[in-house]
């Protein structure tokens, strides 16, 4: 205090390292007890979010009488339950269950479907888009051009393409696959073509100094290069007719086996074109939807304003009526 320097003695290496341990538990502390409020505000978020969908779904639940089942068609071997004396019937529920959720919705509750009005279970006839010759289509349109020009000069991309659409094949197995069955071939052929039989004559002079042809187009190893050919023609056609008859048959097209064949021996090009046409149009990702055919609005839900038909719909509840109105005309109208 008079004039002297105050020093502070600074605490051991032990001290100061307890101190460390301390501030780090209490911070690690702190953080797990906020995890643990985190934890149990989520888990109360939750107990609420529950409860409110509990009472949503009460308050939502429709209450239309006791004469609810008479007014839908009983099952056989089905017996009321004479216990129950208010809100549907189990024949109701058992309808509603019967009636999945893949039809048009009858009515709403909150804007959200009810009940369902079950769907044809009938198998509908398909058509390929376009005849067999019309390579732009049946409409002439861009996509028409488009995929016949693309089947013109990529064929491979346009095949594997409509087998990864129809199919789910692999996209580039099946390119590689049409390039080696439909055009490896056909170069491989040519090239032991012009090995064996090359365009230009070769002559060499014999002993008496005339000169002879030794090899030309006309030799027998051209013939027998070009018939091997046809053999593995015929097994890219086969497999190519197969695949178009399970994309038929997957999606109930029109046609036969034997037309699926005859289309590929006879026009590949078209018969791809057609394939390629009808999968980009109506089919995706292994599903169909597009249209029954080119004249019915197939995958279109039915307007609103829509007249309802004349058979009475077993699916809808019972409409309330109001009870008739008591007037002094109708009291005494049989004494008139």
């Amino acid at each position: 205090l008079g004039g002297g320097v105050l020093t502070v003695a600074r605490p051991s290496r032990p001290t100061r390292l307890r101190q460390e341990a301390r501030l780090r538990f209490a911070q690690r502390l702190s953080r797990w007890s906020e995890a643990c409020s985190k934890v149990e505000n989520v888990r109360i978020a939750c107990e609420r979010v529950e409860e409110r969908r509990a009472e949503r779904s009460a308050a939502t639940t429709i209450q239309v009488g006791p004469d609810m089942s008479t007014s839908r068609p009983e099952k056989e071997g089905y017996e009321p339950s004479k216990e129950k004396t208010g809100g549907p019937s189990e024949a109701a529920y058992e309808d509603r269950d019967v009636a999945v959720a893949t039809g048009v919705p009858l009515y709403s509750i909150d804007g959200r479907p009810f009940m369902y009005r079950p769907v044809d279970t009938e198998p509908v006839e398909r058509h390929w888009d376009g005849h067999l010759l019309q390579c732009w289509g049946s409409e002439c349109s861009l996509l028409g051009w488009l995929v016949c020009c693309v089947v013109m000069w990529v064929p491979c991309l346009a095949y594997g393409r409509n087998m990864d659409q129809a199919l789910r094949k692999s996209f580039l197995w099946q390119a590689v696959l049409y390039f080696v069955l439909a055009m490896g071939f056909q170069s491989l052929v040519n090239a032991m073509v012009e090995i064996t039989c090359p365009f230009k004559t070769w002559e060499r002079m014999d002993a008496s100094g005339q000169l002879v042809e030794v090899m030309h187009r006309s030799c027998l190893k051209y013939h027998y290069a070009r018939a091997a050919f046809y053999p593995l023609y015929f097994v890219g056609i086969i497999y190519f007719a197969y695949r178009r008859n399970e994309v038929r048959e997957r999606f109930n097209i029109a046609g036969s086996s034997l037309g699926d064949f005859l289309s590929w021996f006879c026009c590949a090009s078209c018969a791809l074109c057609q394939e390629t046409r009808t999968i980009a149009l109506y089919i995706k990702d292994g599903n169909w939807i597009g249209r029954r055919d080119a004249n019915s609005g197939y995958g279109t839900l039915p307007s609103q304003d829509s007249s309802p038909d004349s058979s009475p719909d077993p699916y809808r509840p019972p409409e309330a009526t109001a009870p008739p109105s008591l007037e002094p005309t109708h009291l005494y109208s049989n004494q008139v």
